[in-house]
């Protein structure tokens, strides 16, 4: 896989690695990375460059926002997420994050595009086919998989900085059931009981807690 350098100004350079032709259109494709150092230090980033692309390390900036999150499932999430927790996230960015946000290039997603689809998502059918809109921890779960997806797109240096930061989720209104002990209890009252996908989202967010143990054995015996 040949690369050259092109010299900007004195001591910054652009990377440009060749990648072959496109199979569908037979244009020749190329990586560009920025660097600044000298000509001996761009070299060696050059040759790193290279030796992550070949190890599928490396993505090319071009990519699409669904392009990387398939990559991102397959070669992140399948080697470190428990079976369970792969099929979930695989399940919202296959049938959700994809086909609203999967043909934004990566490097142009942008926090408005994240914002528009929170707001449809919310507006929208659940994901499990109950009647209904969402809930918030749905939401919040959604918003979570994708940062973590972004995060890691960080570290590849693929973008500058994570967008899903400037995104505030919008908040679902509902009624909710407050109990006060000092209260009378209503037989007829309604009792709020979490659905799957709620109950796995609270496991996860204690799994770090001292109350791991006692909120799994509660969930799990009844």
């Amino acid at each position: 896989m040949p690369g050259h350098l092109e010299k900007k100004s004195k001591s910054s350079w652009t990377i440009v690695i060749e990648l072959g032709r496109d199979p569908e259109t037979g244009k020749r494709k190329r990586l560009y990375r920025s660097f600044r150092g000298t000509k001996r230090e761009a070299e060696i980033e050059m040759a790193k460059l290279i030796s992550e692309y070949d190890k599928g390390l490396l993505l090319d900036t071009k990519i699409t926002f669904g392009e990387y999150l398939q990559k991102w499932l397959e070669d992140y999430c399948k080697v470190r997420l428990s079976p369970n927790t792969y099929r979930r996230y695989s399940q919202i960015l296959n049938l959700r994050v994809i086909p609203k946000l999967g043909a934004i290039p990566l490097e142009k997603l942008r926090p408005m595009h994240l914002q528009t689809f929170y707001k449809e998502l919310i507006e929208g059918p659940r994901l499990d086919g109950k009647s209904g809109s969402s809930s918030q921890s749905s939401l919040v779960y959604h918003h979570r998989v994708i940062h973590k997806a972004l995060d890691t797109a960080v570290k590849q240096q693929l973008i500058p900085y994570n967008i899903a930061d400037s995104v505030e989720l919008p908040k679902i209104e509902k009624e909710l059931i407050t109990y006060d002990p000092d209260d009378e209890i209503d037989s007829n009252q309604a009792v709020k009981v979490l659905d799957e996908q709620q109950v796995n989202y609270m496991l996860e967010k204690a799994r770090e807690t001292p109350y791991y143990a006692l909120l799994f054995l509660a969930v799990r015996t009844g």
